[in-house]
């Protein structure tokens, strides 16, 4: 039997969060604890890496300006309470709403005061 590891979903999640690593040089600076990093790891990029599921990728900032225009509070608030297919707390039943609101800003982009609607 070959192992293909090219064609795993580990290798192209990885590559994107690599990917993202570049890209986040000109987002918004988020500096989040070791538990919000972890988090991030396992569970935002879960969904937010994978471009055949049709959420806001990391580092899509067109989505994520388009998603911003409601507001960064209102982006929390999906978060935690859930929109469309995302469940309730993007499935992280034990984080804090600082964490969410941090999580929120460094997969988006945006800071709470560019997300807001004129």
């Amino acid at each position: 039997m070959t192992w293909s590891i090219c064609g795993s979903r580990w290798v192209r999640t990885a590559m994107c969060l690599a990917a993202f690593t570049f890209v986040s040089v000109d987002a918004v600076a988020v500096e989040l604890t070791a538990r919000e990093n972890a988090v991030f790891g396992q569970i935002c990029a879960r969904c937010h890496a994978r471009p055949d599921i049709g959420v806001p990728l990391i580092g899509d900032a067109a989505e994520w300006q388009r998603r911003g225009a409601a507001g960064f509070e209102q982006m929390v608030r999906n978060t935690i309470v859930g929109a469309g297919d995302m469940p309730p707390l993007g499935t992280c039943a034990f984080c804090t709403e600082t964490e969410i609101r941090n999580l929120v800003q460094l997969l988006s982009g945006l800071s709470p005061e560019e997300a807001v609607t004129p």
